[in-house]
C-alpha cells in the first residue's frame, strides 16, 4: 500500500489584507495615518518600529483597502487608522 503525503498549509498575511480581516492580526498598535511620515517620492508611509527599522505601506495599498503596516525587518505590524477620501 502506498501512503500519501501532503504538505502543512501555510496562510501568509498579504498586501491585499482587507479590513474584513481585522481579527485575525495581533497588531502592535493603532497609528493615525497624520502621525506617519510620507515620502513622496516613493508614495509610501512610514512609522519608526521599535526594532530600529520602520514600518511601511503604500499610498495605492492603502486606496485598495490594505491598513496593515508592516515593518521591513521584523514581524511587527500596525493598523493604519486614516480616511481614504483624504488620501485623493
Amino acid at each position: 500500500m502506498a501512503s500519501t503525503v501532503t504538505a502543512p498549509q501555510v496562510i501568509a498575511a498579504g498586501p491585499s489584507d482587507t479590513v474584513g480581516d481585522a481579527e485575525q492580526y495581533n497588531f502592535y498598535d493603532e497609528v493615525e495615518i497624520e502621525d506617519m511620515d510620507y515620502d513622496p517620492d516613493e508614495e509610501t508611509y512610514y512609522y519608526p518600529c521599535p526594532c530600529g527599522d520602520r514600518f511601511a505601506i503604500s499610498k495605492d495599498s492603502l486606496l485598495s483597502g490594505d491598513y496593515v503596516g508592516r515593518c521591513l525587518s521584523c514581524t511587527l505590524i500596525i493598523k493604519i487608522i486614516f480616511d481614504p477620501d483624504e488620501l485623493l
